[in-house]
């Protein structure tokens, strides 16, 4: 895949302020030509994608997911996705920008499905109901954007998007939290485990501690994985180059970056850019 395969996409709503927008797959489908669809996006807002009929396909940060009814698929932020057309699958499309003001999305380093249970359902059909409903309704525009507002933070909470789906996020250690959110702050290389212990207030080992109590991963392992993930992200990106790339990650020289990732993904940047399809 070359780089200029890959395009960034943002949320706009048929109204342009509404905070959410509810959509069948097959009619987004529909908008644009099956060539449209051939090529990776990098996502910049939320997609819930929920089955209704069919099987088929969906790639999201180069693994492939299978879906069908009430499988329910959560595209977040900065993952790279793309459509697979070629079946009769369709499912509801849950399109937003933002997550409720005081809850964040889970920490997620691949594809987030489940199978929703017919209890989930129950919970989430009626609101999903009221969206739509909303979106065909006539109010003034502070209105409206409370309204959809209101929905949309209802729909995050039923459909279990906030942080840590098995776990209550009051009991995973702080370290660990804390740890995980400077992470997502900051993917240099050039940050040592010790530099981030000591301004996130812990020790290196309290901190690695809390990471293999929670993931089974030490914190180095962690660093590297959501590194490499951003790495693969990155180099997927129009214009992308590995020097770009690996500066970006705050590597000093190309060949350090190189030799990180060919060691973690065997095999070097520009192959897997080159095979990648």
């Amino acid at each position: 895949m070359s780089a200029d395969e890959i395009r960034p996409v943002r949320f706009q709503a048929e109204r342009r302020s509404d905070p959410i927008e509810i959509v069948s797959r097959r009619d987004l489908l529909n908008r644009y030509s099956p060539e449209h669809f051939d090529r990776m996006e990098r996502l910049h807002f939320h997609v819930v994608m929920i089955g209704r009929r069919g099987v088929g396909v969906h790639e999201v940060d180069f693994a492939e997911v299978e879906m069908r009814p009430h499988r329910m698929l959560h595209l977040q932020p900065g993952q790279v996705h793309r459509w697979r057309v070629d079946s009769d699958f369709d499912a509801t499309l849950i399109l937003f920008n933002d997550a409720p003001t005081r809850l964040a999305t889970r920490w997620q380093l691949g594809a987030c499905w489940v199978d929703i249970d017919d209890e989930s359902r129950k919970q989430i059909k009626p609101v999903v109901a009221m969206v739509m409903q909303e979106q065909q309704t006539q109010r003034t525009p502070v209105e409206r954007a409370v309204a959809l507002g209101a929905l949309r933070d209802l729909l995050f909470v039923r459909l279990a998007l906030g942080r840590d789906r098995d776990e209550v996020a009051e009991r995973l250690p702080a370290a660990y939290v804390a740890f995980r959110d400077d992470l997502e702050a900051d993917l240099s290389v050039a940050v040592t485990m010790g530099e981030r212990a000591q301004r996130l207030g812990y020790s290196a080992r309290t901190i690695s501690r809390a990471c293999l109590e929670v993931s089974g991963r030490t914190a180095k392992q962690l660093v590297d994985e959501r590194v490499v993930l951003e790495a693969r992200r990155l180099l997927s990106q129009p214009g992308a180059s590995v020097a770009s790339v690996g500066h970006t990650l705050g590597f000093s020289e190309q060949t350090n970056f190189a030799k990180y990732f060919r060691r973690h993904m065997d095999q070097s940047p520009t192959a897997w850019m080159e095979s990648f399809a």
